[in-house]
């Protein structure tokens, strides 16, 4: 009995061991940018629309912008949440994707239209509200422009965006 005990305790240990391997190799594998806790966010800019638009383009095209100035000495990171109400209408196994461009750069995450924002159903009427943050390159002083594009993966797929929030902080480095 006593040797049964040992064995179970000496498999739990190897398996939370083994787990905590693989954790750890799974958590290695992101991309992380440290950023200056020392300094804080000096602007907050918002763009708003609750007129709803459609798109069944296969290819990016523009929702909506938003200038951002960094102040001529300094460098900053933006931090990009966008949200909406959406629906994605088409064939199964299709979606809907969006992206953010600042200054005509993808930033990051940068996946392409393996990026699904809401998937499609068959049947209107799925109204969901989705978002996701993105990341800029750091930017030097001057005009720079925050875009949010949006297409569908299939022409057949309608994607309507209701109601939605583009919001950038800059952060100064």
């Amino acid at each position: 009995m006593r040797g049964k005990r040992i064995w179970r305790q000496s498999s739990v240990i190897t398996a939370v061991l083994v787990l905590s391997v693989l954790v750890g190799q799974a958590l290695a594998s992101t991309k992380a940018t440290p950023h200056n806790a020392n300094k804080g966010a000096k602007r907050l800019v918002t763009v708003t629309e609750t007129v709803a638009a459609t798109t069944s383009s296969t290819s990016y095209v523009n929702l909506g912008s938003a200038p951002i100035t960094v102040p001529g000495a300094k460098t900053a990171i933006l931090e990009i949440r966008f949200a909406g109400e959406s629906q994605c209408t088409g064939s199964a196994l299709t979606w809907c994707t969006v992206r953010v461009l600042v200054d005509g750069a993808p930033a990051d995450p940068n996946s392409g239209t393996d990026f699904a924002f809401d998937s499609a159903e068959a049947a209107q009427g799925s109204w969901e509200s989705h978002s996701h943050d993105w990341t800029s390159a750091e930017l030097t002083g001057g005009n720079h422009t925050v875009v949010v594009q949006w297409a569908a993966t299939n022409a057949a797929t309608e994607f309507r965006m209701d109601d939605w929030q583009l919001t950038v902080e800059e952060w100064f480095t």
